[in-house]
């Protein structure tokens, strides 16, 4: 077991014109990367992080060989930064201290 450090930088907005995307760093690596729709188009529900194991019964059966899932978080931070002044390089050190 060791830590890892995720860095998530995304704008959320369910039209295109606002350039929505996401992306994902694991320890400085991107591992993941999408543009386009993301969040909810619900004008009574704002879109908010989720930090955690989250497990959907339609479709998406736990794995039995391990029952138990155990996720340790040590700080999680979110920052807004519409101007994107932010580095993934300089919120990893930050987190990294």
């Amino acid at each position: 077991q060791r830590w890892v450090t995720f860095v998530v930088q995304a704008r959320t907005s369910t039209s295109t014109a606002d350039a929505p995307f996401i992306k994902v760093w694991r320890d400085g690596q991107l591992i993941a990367e999408r543009q386009g729709p993301l969040g909810y188009n619900q004008p009574d529900f704002r879109d908010y992080a989720k930090v955690g194991y989250y497990h959907w019964l339609t479709g998406n059966a736990w794995d039995v060989r391990m029952p138990v899932r155990t996720m340790y978080v040590r700080r999680a931070t979110v920052i807004s930064d519409p101007q994107g002044l932010y580095s993934e390089a300089t919120i990893r050190a930050s987190a990294e201290q």
